[in-house]
């Protein structure tokens, strides 16, 4: 019908028992922004707290998501980290952003980072303004169904083949237990399908 009727974000949590260094759960959505009297429309990744940290890029300025402040099965808290871009736009590039708030269509966040300019997010061709734990910005449970993408970093040593022969054999089990038991046998069919 359209409708999404799980999220991918428990999974991130089960993968960390394996082959990875590092894995995150994420998504992108919009808001709506008001910080400084601008209003202006966000990208935003909705994110567990791994995400930054395993794709190595560190902030330019604060720091990232702790596992507290992101975690992948309850809201997180109302911190974000911000883009370049964003924080010049809408900050003027201020040295004391961090601690700042701004409202989002949800409630007032606090900035606690701010990402390298060239920085272009998870989704490589889209671009993002904020990056924010689940729950932040977009009220739950609607922002859980956001996690449509895993992103990992293999462990050292650990081939790709490796990687890809255990997920093979653990992907069916995973898929399994975050699968909600309340779906109908229909709607069960699509998300066994996720490779």
């Amino acid at each position: 019908q359209g409708r999404p009727t799980s999220s991918l974000a428990p999974v991130a949590d089960l993968l960390q028992e394996g082959r990875h260094e590092g894995v995150c759960a994420y998504g992108s959505s919009a808001v709506g922004v008001e910080a400084n009297g601008i209003p202006v429309y966000a990208a935003v990744e909705i994110v567990t707290h791994q995400c930054l940290a395993t794709v190595g890029v560190p902030p330019l300025l604060g720091r990232v998501f702790t596992a507290e402040e992101a975690p992948a099965s309850r809201p997180g808290v109302r911190v974000v980290v911000v883009g370049y871009d964003f924080w010049q736009k809408v900050f003027g590039g201020a040295s004391d952003v961090v601690g700042r708030s701004f409202r989002t269509d949800g409630d007032s966040v606090t900035v606690i980072g701010v990402m390298p300019r060239g920085f272009r997010g998870l989704r490589v061709d889209d671009g993002v303004d904020i990056i924010a734990p689940f729950g932040t910005v977009i009220p739950s449970p609607a922002n859980r169904l956001l996690a449509s993408y895993i992103l990992g970093r293999l462990r050292p040593g650990v081939t790709l083949e490796a990687a890809r022969a255990e997920l093979v054999t653990r992907s069916p089990g995973m898929v399994e237990r975050v699968v909600p038991a309340t779906l109908s046998p229909a709607e069960r069919r699509h998300p066994r399908g996720v490779t």
